[in-house]
This record gives C-alpha cells, sequence and structure tokens, in this order.
C-alpha cells in the first residue's frame, strides 16, 4: 500500500468526462473540488475534459456557459456564456487531435480523434440551441427592398431571378464550408437538400440554405452574416447585374432546370483540407 492515496473521481463527473486518457482523469480527480465550487448550484454539467498532451487546461461545459480552469479544475480562469463562445473545430494531427474554440485561444490535445470529434459536437450543439438564427428572412421583404433601391420592376420574374442568383452564391459559399471544415456528411446533406431547386420553394432556397447552415455549424453564423452584408452591398453597385437591369428584366441565371450537383463536388474538391 503507497503512503498516499490517490484522489478518486466523483461519479458524476466521470459520467461527463469526454476523454479516456488515464493521465487527464487523474488530474481531474485532483481539482474537481476546484469545479464543483465553480459550478452554480443546479447547474448541470454536460461535459467536462482536460488536456490528454499535458493536462494544464480543462474545460467545463454547462448548459449555459463554458468554464476555462487549470490544473484539472483547481483555478478558474474564465467563463463564457455559451452563446458567445464562437464554436468548437477539431484539426488532426499526426499522434493528436487538438480541440479548438475559436477566438478564444485555447487549444485542448486529445489522443481519440473520435472523442475530440464528439466533445466539438457537442458544445457546437449547445451554442446553435442558445444562439437562434438573427439573420432576417431574405424573401420576401429584403429582395423587394433590393429591387426597388436598385431601379428594379418588382415583378414575379424578378424576384425569382434575385432570389435564384442569391442561392446561387450562397451555395457555393456553403459547400466550401463543408469542405474546410472536413465534413462530407454535412456536404452530401446539404447536396441532396439543396442541389436541386425543390418546387414551390423557388424564391425561398436561399432561406432555407441559410437556417440550415445556422443549425449545422456555429462558426457559419459569422462567415454568413458578413458574406451577405456583402453580396447586399455588392448587388447596389453600379457594374452588378441588379443595376444593370434597372427599369428591365434582371437576365435568368441558367435556361435549363437548376441542378447544382456536379459544380458543388468540383467546389467540394478544390475546398477540401489537405
Amino acid at each position: 500500500m503507497g503512503l498516499f492515496r490517490t484522489a478518486e473521481l466523483d461519479p458524476a463527473l466521470a459520467d461527463v468526462l469526454a476523454t479516456s486518457h488515464r493521465r487527464a482523469r487523474r488530474a481531474l480527480a485532483k481539482g474537481q473540488d476546484g469545479v464543483h465550487k465553480a459550478v452554480r448550484p443546479g447547474e448541470r454539467i454536460v461535459a467536462v475534459t482536460v488536456d490528454d498532451l499535458e493536462c494544464l487546461w480543462t474545460i467545463v461545459v454547462t448548459e449555459d456557459r463554458l468554464l476555462t480552469m487549470t490544473r484539472g479544475g483547481e483555478i478558474l480562469v474564465r467563463e463564457t456564456p455559451i452563446a458567445e463562445v464562437p464554436g468548437a473545430a477539431v484539426e488532426h494531427g499526426k499522434h493528436y487531435s487538438v480541440l479548438v474554440l475559436d477566438r478564444m485561444s485555447l487549444r485542448l490535445h486529445f489522443e481519440n480523434r473520435s472523442e475530440a470529434e464528439a466533445l466539438a459536437k457537442r458544445i457546437n450543439q449547445l451554442i446553435v440551441a442558445h444562439r437562434p438564427r438573427t439573420i432576417p428572412a431574405l424573401h420576401p421583404d429584403l429582395y423587394a427592398t433590393l429591387l426597388s433601391r436598385a431601379g428594379v420592376p418588382e415583378t414575379t420574374v424578378n424576384r425569382s431571378r434575385l432570389a435564384e442568383r442569391t442561392a446561387v452564391v450562397l451555395g457555393a459559399q456553403a459547400v466550401a464550408m463543408t469542405a474546410q471544415f472536413g465534413d462530407p456528411e454535412a456536404f452530401a446533406e446539404f447536396t441532396h437538400l439543396f442541389a436541386k431547386v425543390a418546387p414551390g420553394r423557388e424564391q425561398q432556397r436561399a432561406d432555407d440554405m441559410i437556417s440550415w447552415l445556422w443549425e449545422w455549424h456555429p462558426l457559419t453564423h459569422q462567415t454568413l452574416t458578413r458574406q451577405l452584408a456583402t453580396w447586399q452591398d455588392g448587388l447596389l453597385q453600379p457594374d452588378s447585374f441588379l443595376t444593370a437591369a434597372a427599369g428591365g428584366e434582371i437576365p435568368p441565371w441558367s435556361d435549363g432546370p437548376a441542378d447544382d450537383t456536379e459544380t458543388w463536388r468540383v467546389v467540394y474538391r478544390r475546398n477540401q483540407r489537405t
């Protein structure tokens, strides 16, 4: 029997521990009193993990907050409302996968790739649940406003063609994001849902894409907001297709039925991470 007893990890924390690394588990067992003190009465812990490489950084994810701690949870460094966490992503190396919390200067190593990805997914689900879509609907009011400001008659044809071109641009950007995040399943789902125009949803197609992207990954939120603002500004510039149609009719994007499957496959391959 040794002189020093090994601290036993609280079963409640063991149940939500996101890593199977034994060294990380031991570090959390030593620092668990600090974790319990940092959590508010009645606040439920969703996940907790300790960096597998050095066991320095610890994060505690509750339903409402993300706590950044050190020494297995002994010291609370920062608490962030979950809605204010930009998002989680995973980078893969030769020996470790790294959970990256965007713009929080925090990187946690995992020996097990699937554990890193599962925790990132859980964090992102919580963020989306706390951060509903803030991008206003494009159809019908925004399209009508853009047509009016550009001096283009607000006809059914012009509204449909503006919506079509918006969806073409947004779709290509969305596919590029699925490639950059290394998510072929997301690409397949997005393509299945949106590569062909759904009857009766022609003018809502871009809005449907935005809603899907918003729920898929929180790191799209700022990108979508910025890109749509840039798109709208560009439409009102003197050399845009919209202002060129002032007083007349917006030209169609294509003459045949829309099916972007092959185009999007090319976009996906070009944007895949090496």
